[in-house]
């Protein structure tokens, strides 16, 4: 006979406390990873329309 495995986190059920911590720290992650992806966005939007108007600029001169 197998033995049966465990699942990784424990079967109790999280205490309230617990689970808002839980909570809090998603929500934390969530919003880190929401600025990172938007920060970003900005730079390679920023990059691309500096790199548009150096390219006018020259074909000015």
């Amino acid at each position: 006979m197998r033995a049966v495995r465990r699942p990784f986190r424990s079967a109790r059920a999280l205490t309230p406390t617990a689970r808002v911590r839980r909570l809090r720290r998603r929500i934390t992650v969530l919003f880190a990873l929401t600025s990172a992806a938007g920060l970003v966005a900005m730079a390679v939007l920023a990059v691309r329309s500096d790199g548009v108007r150096w390219r006018e600029q020259l074909d000015q001169a």
